[in-house]
Parts: C-alpha cells; sequence; structure tokens
C-alpha cells in the first residue's frame, strides 16, 4: 500500500491549493543562525575590539623605526584565532548538529502535511498518510545536518578572515582606531545577511528534496511547475527580475518528470527558489 484513503470526497475549489513554505521551520532556522552571529560578534567585541588600539600603535612605532609592518601580524593572527577558539566554545559541534536536525524534522513534518494536502485536492479523497516507514528520511536528515554544519562553518571563518583582512590593512594604512572598528562593525551585518540566506535557501531544498523523495515513493513520476505569482518570481515580466534566466515565470503550468530535472533544478532546488511541485497522478 502507498498511501491510506477514507472515501470521502474531497471539497474542491477551482485551484488546485499551493503547497506552503514550510515558514515556522525557516524562522526556526533563522533564530538558530542568529544567536550563533550575536555570539560571533560579542566575541569580537570582547576579545579583538580591545586589541585593535595596541595593535595599530604597534604598526605605527614599526613604521617610524623603519622596521615592517609584517611584525604585527602574529598579533593579528593570535588574537584572531583566540576569538575564534571562544566561539567554538561556545558552539560546539554537538550544540550546531542539534539545533540543524531540529530544523531538518520540523520541515519534513511540515512536508508531510502539505504533500498530504495537496495529494487529497489531486484525488478527490481524503488522504489520511503516507507510508507509515520512509526508510529515506534518515539519510536524508542526516545529509542535511551535515552540509548544512559545512554551511555554518563558512560564516565564521569568512568573517574572521574578513576581519585579519581589516586589522592588517588598518595596521599597515595607519587607520585610526575608529576607522578600523567601524570597518568590522560593517562585517556583522555581511554575516547576519549570509545566515538569512542559508536559512531561507537551505529550507526550501530540503523540503523540495522531501516533496520529490515522498511523490516517488507514492509512484508519482511527473509534476506541474507552479509560481507563488508576485513581483519576486524570476523572469516576471512586471516583476523585479524580468531578465532572470533561467525564467521561473515561463515554467509555470508546465509539466517535468522528477527523472529529468530542468537546468537548473526542480522546483525549491535553485537558490531561494519559491516554486512548488504539482503532482500529476498516475
Amino acid at each position: 500500500k502507498t498511501a491510506s484513503l477514507r472515501r470521502r470526497p474531497v471539497k474542491r475549489s477551482k485551484k488546485v491549493p499551493i503547497q506552503l513554505f514550510p515558514a515556522n521551520a525557516q524562522k526556526r532556522y533563522a533564530y538558530e543562525l542568529n544567536a550563533f552571529v550575536s555570539a560571533m560578534t560579542a566575541l569580537t567585541k570582547e576579545h579583538i575590539y580591545p586589541q585593535i588600539e595596541p595593535i595599530l600603535s604597534q604598526a605605527e612605532h614599526t613604521r617610524a623605526s623603519y622596521i615592517k609592518t609584517d611584525d604585527v601580524s602574529d598579533e593579528i593572527q593570535a588574537v584572531v584565532e583566540t576569538t575564534g577558539q571562544a566561539l567554538s566554545e561556545t558552539f560546539p559541534h554537538a550544540r550546531l548538529h542539534q539545533a540543524v536536525l531540529s530544523v531538518g524534522l520540523l520541515v519534513s513534518r511540515h512536508n508531510r502535511k502539505e504533500v498530504i494536502k495537496v495529494l487529497s485536492f489531486v484525488s478527490g479523497v481524503q488522504v489520511r498518510e503516507l507510508f507509515p516507514a520512509e526508510p529515506f528520511l534518515e539519510s536524508e536528515l542526516s545529509t542535511f545536518v551535515k552540509h548544512n554544519i559545512r554551511l555554518i562553518q563558512t560564516v565564521p571563518s569568512r568573517y574572521f578572515s574578513e576581519i585579519e583582512g581589516v586589522l592588517y590593512r588598518g595596521a599597515q594604512q595607519g587607520l585610526s582606531h575608529t576607522s578600523v572598528k567601524k570597518q568590522i562593525a560593517e562585517r556583522f551585518g555581511v554575516s547576519r545577511n549570509r545566515a538569512k540566506v542559508i536559512a531561507r535557501d537551505q529550507v526550501g531544498k530540503l523540503n523540495s528534496q522531501l516533496t520529490q523523495l515522498r511523490h516517488q515513493a507514492l509512484g508519482i513520476k511527473k509534476y506541474r511547475w507552479r509560481t507563488v505569482g508576485d513581483e519576486r518570481v524570476r523572469g516576471n515580466p512586471s516583476g523585479l527580475s524580468p531578465k532572470a534566466t533561467p525564467s521561473h515565470w515561463s515554467r509555470e503550468g508546465k509539466v517535468f518528470s522528477w527523472a529529468s530535472p530542468p537546468q537548473d533544478g526542480h522546483p525549491g532546488q535553485p537558490i531561494q527558489c519559491r516554486c512548488v511541485p504539482e503532482p500529476i497522478l498516475p
């Protein structure tokens, strides 16, 4: 058996209901990543800010003594590494693993509910449940966790590399304490924006992947591409990205096969894509 059906006709409207995005899972992920970036910011202020003035003063002294400013690079590297180590202790691997896994489970529960909703409409009968056991789920969530921990770790890696560059340039060019501090503060915003993109994009990708696996487990081989229909849809002539290539707007209503994805992937797979697949029952 592929699904449990209750033989009660489903009330049908004119249009197939769209599969909703797991917004609560995205909010949860954004909250976790915001806490991570906030800790990174706080540790920077605790460990790096007090060392800016001494580093700049030392660099000024070495320039006056005709000593290469490379001599302060060891101090810069040491303070940045100390801050990175403090972040690893605040957010150990186990904490990141649990946070990402909880997001994955939220996505899975939401996705199951939405897939059932759409299947009930398309089939005309109330679908009560999908497979009681889904052998692919554990592996999929494990892959999601591993990949996302690597992604999260790129945030401090890039951030601390940029901070090191800011400190070194400040020492080399004789910048003021205020100027260096301002440049470091600008990195906070960049890191927060990157964290937001990760939360939105990765939740969407997992949601899309689970939809595909659940459709295929039920023998559904094809789907109809559906967009959200607003100004953010790629290729919308009157939208924000009218010349986007490939155009998702032009795919609206077209039939695709799960076995043969479009060049940039199935709905929800391209970065920050909000499109969804409408199942076509065999």
